[in-house]
């Protein structure tokens, strides 16, 4: 019975430090500048033995850090950003009740309004990540990110090989981000942008060494995965890949994200390396076995090599 409570007595207590914290301009300020308790007492206007308890318990969590001079800062940009996401979880019982998310992400209007404020912290929390992918992907002069957000998974290629040009593409509203995240780290020369629906939007034919599907297709139900999928086939260049990046299902942090999934999207779901081998295969791919990352929560990479010739099935799994 102790430790059940100490699992609710710290859940809540990191859901509501964080959201005070948002709430009190705290995560902005030390965002913008790192700061000790007392100089961000001082700049929000707080209590200054309240605020230091505050960014003490944010430490402890994991979700700030304490710099050896004593000043905090978050533990990725722009985290106060994520605080949209914690409203949608009031709602966890009636959409339980009766199936309806409280966003409907699946459709770009409502995705163009929601995702911008939250992708610079998604991006820099894949960070790490990312680097060590590019490490382990093979070389491409023409990479277009799909999806890209805060372009984490591109980046990290472009800042790898200095010809390799990308293409980042996204809705608008959030490719403005895209270019703030490029010039931040110093490889804006190295991207373009292309705007728009990837489920509408016409898309070069062979135009790509590599097409990169990162923290995407989870979003989606499996049929429309399997579209998306085979309607980026044809972008790729002959004898280049498709790579996707996305969740392991099972264990603690992936169904909890499923759940999340459930909250704002109406199909939404981490789907198994297995189905995304037989999606690609059916393009006319030649498919890795999946590889799992080092992330929280795991994730798994399916590189999948094009033919010169491809032969498809045309059947969708």
């Amino acid at each position: 019975m102790t430790a059940v409570l100490s699992v609710l007595t710290n859940a809540l207590g990191t859901v509501h430090a964080y959201s005070a914290a948002v709430r009190l301009g705290v995560l902005d300020r030390i965002d913008r500048e790192p700061g000790t308790a007392a100089e961000v007492a001082q700049a929000c206007g707080l209590n200054g033995h309240g605020t230091a308890l505050l960014l003490a318990s944010l430490e402890t969590t994991g979700l700030v850090d304490r710099l050896p001079d004593g000043r905090y800062q978050p533990i990725v940009p722009g985290l106060a950003g994520l605080h949209p996401m914690l409203a949608m979880w009031d709602n966890l019982s009636d959409v339980v009740r009766n199936g309806n998310p409280v966003l409907n992400l699946d459709k770009p209007e409502q995705a163009a309004s929601f995702y911008p404020q939250l992708v610079t912290a998604l991006g820099a929390a894949h960070e790490s990540t990312a680097l060590h992918l590019a490490q382990n992907l093979p070389a491409a002069n023409r990479v277009l990110d799909v999806g890209a957000g805060a372009s984490p998974w591109s980046i990290a290629l472009a800042a790898r090989d200095r010809v390799c040009k990308v293409t980042a593409m996204d809705l608008p509203a959030v490719l403005n981000t895209t270019r703030r995240a490029t010039n931040r780290a110093g490889v804006a020369d190295q991207f373009d942008y292309l705007p728009g629906d990837v489920f509408e939007i016409d898309l070069p034919v062979a135009a790509y060494d590599l097409v990169l599907v990162a923290h995407v297709c989870h979003l989606f139900d499996p049929d429309t995965v399997g579209s998306l999928l085979g309607r980026l086939r044809p972008a790729v260049a002959p004898s280049g890949a498709l790579t996707v990046v996305d969740i392991v299902p099972g264990g603690r942090a992936a169904t909890l994200h499923e759940l999340g999934l459930y909250l704002r999207t109406y199909g939404g779901a981490d789907h198994p390396p297995d189905r995304y081998r037989r999606w690609l295969a059916a393009d006319g791919f030649t498919v890795t076995e999946p590889v799992v990352l080092d992330s929280d929560p795991p994730m798994f990479v399916i590189c999948a090599q094009a033919s010169a010739n491809p032969n498809r099935t045309g059947e969708r799994p």
